[in-house]
């Protein structure tokens, strides 16, 4: 904008029929009030994604603090009649995390998320995963009924590809291989005192959709899976013995 305005009165200008100094004035003046413009809705914009950090992420650890992550009747409960399920709120889950070997080569510790695959666009959730403007998502079993082979799962988008959690532990990251999900950057003494006991989880922040596109029922290796689609708020990795997150990783969209 700020060059096509140069450009205009160049060309009015070398034409012999310039614009008056008033009329330069003016236009510089709405070329000011635009960009100001601009800047305050920036800055507006920046605001507000700080604001839904913070607020998603202070209900996290008071989550955490409360122990209040949903039992197994709520999840059923809560599967049992999807259409009423809010979908302002955020639903808590406890997910198990199994540690892997000790990587000396590269001194890091490397974490799986049980229960947790991918799926692809030929899957039940393709027109979900597809809204999304993706071409994986991520199934992750929030409870495993033993008796009568079903599961409840959710799908969430490939957060481990796509910049959609905010993270400022540099010391955790997710690993974008298919067998391993987070790399912790630490000594072998420190991953050991937390992985002999395998103590550690995920504390899982979703926000559920209803919609066709994000209910579905499938079969897989036997098993019947009733699936409900979500958004991630947020995602604690928690010390089980202490209850103190580890590090933290919040969607700061709407």
């Amino acid at each position: 904008m700020k060059s096509l305005l140069g450009l205009i009165v160049l060309s009015l200008l070398l034409t012999g029929c310039g614009p008056s100094k008033q009329e330069i004035l003016r236009m510089q003046a709405l070329e000011a009030q635009r960009i100001a413009a601009e800047e305050a809705a920036a800055r507006k914009a920046a605001a507000q994604r700080e604001q839904r950090i913070i607020e998603r992420r202070q209900l996290a650890y008071e989550t955490l603090q409360d122990q209040a992550v949903l039992k197994k009747n709520e999840i059923k409960q809560l599967f049992s009649q999807p259409a009423n399920i809010n979908l302002s709120d955020t639903y808590f889950f406890k997910i198990d995390l199994q540690p892997e070997k000790y990587n000396y080569d590269e001194k890091h510790q490397n974490f799986t998320i049980i229960g947790m695959r991918r799926l692809s666009l030929s899957s039940a959730f393709s027109d979900l995963i597809q809204q999304w403007n993706s071409r994986t998502g991520l199934e992750i079993t929030l409870l495993a009924e033993s008796d009568t082979n079903d599961e409840l799962v959710t799908l969430i988008p490939n957060v481990k590809e796509r910049t959609l959690l905010e993270n400022k532990n540099p010391n955790w990251s997710w690993d974008k291989g298919l067998f391993t999900d987070f790399i912790w950057r630490v000594s072998p003494e420190k991953a050991w005192d937390l992985t002999s006991e395998r103590s550690a989880y995920l504390q899982v922040g979703l926000r559920f959709c209803n919609n066709q596109n994000c209910i579905k029922r499938y079969s897989h290796n036997g098993k019947t899976i009733q699936g409900i689609g979500a958004e991630v708020m947020s995602i604690l990795v928690v010390d089980g013995r202490t209850q103190k997150a580890l590090a933290e990783f919040i969607r700061p969209a709407r």
